[in-house]
């Protein structure tokens, strides 16, 4: 499952890639470093994974699946948690276990760093103040633990962690745990259906959450805004203040179990997953969904958003890293651009008409897609005295995908009689001077049909016509005879 590339005369590791992922459970970004994320698989081996290279170093050391990963704000520690019933702290630069948490009676399913950058985990300030970390799982326990202050004898050797409190929080199984952007409460997410905040240090409950039908598999604390987000298998997401604890609202338009969510662009937006595979980007202020994707093939277990939110990384079942690019400000400057550009066309094209220049602003009409200005520009162009050359001249000009455009438009005016002359002079150029869009069927059933369907209507039309106009001479001729 392993490529091993060395170095040919040292023998040294140079690189390494896992050939097979599995499926993928979590992932977080390490922060300090430009492409680097650690990320949890079906397997006890945690990885640390360059995702421009695809190099990957293994974390051995749990006996049993990987299940949560977490990192410390400067990038140089991560937290792994397993169904072995332990947690772990890792060294980046190292890549070895420094800390061990054993305490749990079943799985771990999540963990969390309570610590700060600057401050060297096993410092005494550790050891005696704050806890360095919360964790919990499918015990029903939510537990927070101390550094000891005691220093192992070699640097190799793994800090044993305490167990500071332990408290049964929830009445099934914990799924998920965040904590506020300033450390100072913890939030749970459990089967039982609800969601619990607690105060660390003394750990104390300072509210219940409820309203979620089914088990909650999700939950995250805004960075900017007092209010914390959850996903549900009742396939819904709810947003709720933290400061009345009341639910704000609820986002509905998954059709599967929501089982990870996220805020992305400083809090305005929420990244939604489901069990399905499909993710969902929501507009907070809006209360609405504005975008869907569907790459992944299975669900979505972890999503990571860099610290210049810029870039997204998802994992799930179908054991793709999937990378996304936040696009938003190139979009706007094309938009904009091409706005820019729509204005000069329009300016254009509203000179040549009044210079009486019918093919330059017929070829702006048809590039800024409006249809009813190039019949009536074309309306111009066929009652001039070079009709024919100046439409061959326009014509000349088109690209095939103009053509067909043009053709979808003449199908539109031919359907009505005040302009079936101009869609017929067209037809008729178009006939001898170009292909017809015979390529596809789906283009005989869009295009042709209706243009013959309506061409024989006009037909018909213009013979009756032309027939009443033989009974009009035929009268006049018999009015001279009599003399009236």
């Amino acid at each position: 499952n392993y490529l091993l590339f060395l170095d040919p005369e040292s023998l040294q590791k140079q690189k390494q890639i896992v050939g097979f992922n599995d499926e993928i459970l979590d992932l977080k970004h390490l922060p300090g470093t430009v492409s680097k994320i650690a990320m949890a698989t079906n397997s006890n081996h945690a990885q640390i994974v360059d995702i421009s290279t695809f190099d990957s170093e293994i974390l051995i050391g749990h006996t049993d699946v990987i299940l949560c990963v977490d990192v410390t704000n400067d990038g140089k520690y991560i937290a792994t948690s397993s169904k072995d019933n332990t947690c772990r702290i890792w060294k980046v630069e190292s890549h070895k276990c420094v800390g061990l948490c054993r305490g749990h009676t079943e799985a771990v399913t999540c963990v969390g760093f309570l610590s700060w950058a600057g401050v060297p985990l096993f410092s005494p300030k550790k050891a005696n103040g704050q806890p360095l970390l919360v964790s919990a799982g499918s015990d029903k326990t939510l537990k927070l633990w101390n550094a000891n202050a005691k220093r192992p004898l070699d640097d190799s050797d793994v800090y044993m962690l305490n167990s500071a409190e332990t408290l049964i929080a929830h009445e099934k199984m914990i799924n998920d745990i965040s904590l506020a952007p300033n450390k100072s409460m913890i939030a749970t997410a459990s089967q039982d259906k609800t969601i619990k905040l607690w105060l660390p240090s003394p750990l104390v409950q300072k509210a219940v959450l409820k309203g979620h039908k089914r088990g909650v598999w999700s939950v995250q604390f805004s960075p900017v805004e007092r209010c914390l987000a959850s996903a549900s298998a009742d396939k819904t997401i709810r947003l709720w203040s933290m400061t009345d604890f009341s639910c704000i609202s609820v986002f509905e338009g998954h059709e599967a179990s929501v089982i990870r969510i996220q805020f992305v662009k400083n809090g305005t937006n929420l990244m939604s997953a489901a069990s399905s595979g499909v993710m969902k980007l929501w507009s907070v202020k809006k209360q609405e969904c504005i975008g869907t994707m569907n790459h992944h093939k299975d669900r979505v277990w972890a999503i990571s958003v860099g610290s210049d939110e810029k870039e997204m990384i998802t994992g799930g079942g179908d054991s793709a890293i999937t990378i996304w690019k936040d696009m938003s400000k190139e979009i706007r400057e094309n938009e904009l651009q091409k706005k820019e550009e729509n204005l000069l066309k329009e300016e254009e094209m509203e000179t040549s008409e009044w210079r009486k220049e019918y093919k330059v602003s017929a070829l702006r009409a048809l590039e800024l897609n409006r249809p009813h200005r190039l019949r009536n520009i074309l309306d111009k162009m066929i009652s001039t005295v070079n009709a024919k050359t100046e439409v061959a001249s326009f014509v000349s000009e088109l690209k095939k995908e103009q053509v067909k455009q043009l053709w979808e438009m003449i199908r539109d005016w031919n359907t009505r009689g005040r302009s079936c002359a101009v869609a017929q002079f067209m037809i008729h150029h178009l006939l001898q001077t170009t292909d017809l869009p015979l390529k596809s069927p789906a283009n005989v059933d869009l295009i042709i049909n209706p243009l013959l369907a309506y061409s024989e209507r006009h037909h018909k039309r213009i013979d009756k016509i032309l027939q009443n106009s033989y009974l009009l001479d035929h009268a006049l001729t018999c009015m001279k005879q009599e003399g009236i």
